[in-house]
């Protein structure tokens, strides 16, 4: 077993995202080290420990398998699931700004006028129908884009936050792969290579909770 050192190298959010999205993932590396299985529980939160090189090989592991998976997940369902949303809700814009248009008062003044008096109480009623259609729509598109969540975070800035999460995700990878071939020399390179690695798992994870995965 290698030599061990205090170092700070969590996994709590990795293992959280792959609980998430790929459980038998987790699940595999769960049995092919069972010797650790006490670090590869969800929800263990690790500060500054001793830490020997076998143990930070199978946290790189960890990290590895969650950066995969959020890669290949990001590419072909999560982002895809974003573009969608976002187009549907561009949508409802649209259709809100036209029927606030076509609702207001100096439009209907116009057919108020073509139609006389006797149109003036029937054109009231449909523009008042019409405003209230389109506040509706208005409600509808902030609330299904996320404008009034709490930390101001809608579906379009979560689309380019996950766009550059995955772009440093991939540098992450490439990374760790390389670190991992000599675990023995870059001990402390890896270990701050797999807590980037967890910052960018976590924040993935908070985007995917509340856009994607409900």
């Amino acid at each position: 077993m290698g030599q061990g050192k205090f170092t700070s190298a969590p996994i709590d959010e990795s293992i959280g995202l792959l609980n998430r999205i790929n459980k038998s993932a987790l699940d595999a590396i769960r049995s092919k080290h069972p010797e650790f299985s006490s670090i590869l529980e969800q929800g263990v939160i690790g500060g500054e420990k001793e830490i020997n090189n076998d143990e930070l090989t199978v946290r790189a592991e960890v990290c590895k398998v969650a950066l995969e998976e959020t890669l290949n997940q990001s590419k072909n369902k999560y982002l895809p699931h974003l573009q969608n949303k976002l187009k549907k809700l561009q949508k409802i814009e649209l259709w809100s700004q036209i029927i606030i248009v076509v609702s207001s008062s100096t439009v209907f003044g116009l057919l108020t006028q073509d139609l006389g008096n006797s149109g003036f109480l029937f054109t009231a009623y449909i523009a008042a129908g019409l405003s209230l259609i389109g506040a509706i729509l208005t409600i509808i598109l902030k609330q299904n884009s996320g404008e009034w969540s709490n930390n101001n975070q809608n579906i379009a800035s979560s689309y380019t936050s996950l766009v550059n999460f995955r772009i440093k995700a991939e540098e992450l990878f490439r990374e760790i792969n390389i670190l991992t071939q000599f675990t023995e020399n870059n001990s402390e390179k890896l270990s701050v290579v797999i807590n980037d690695c967890n910052d960018v798992n976590r924040e993935i994870r908070i985007i995917i909770d509340k856009y994607i995965l409900k």
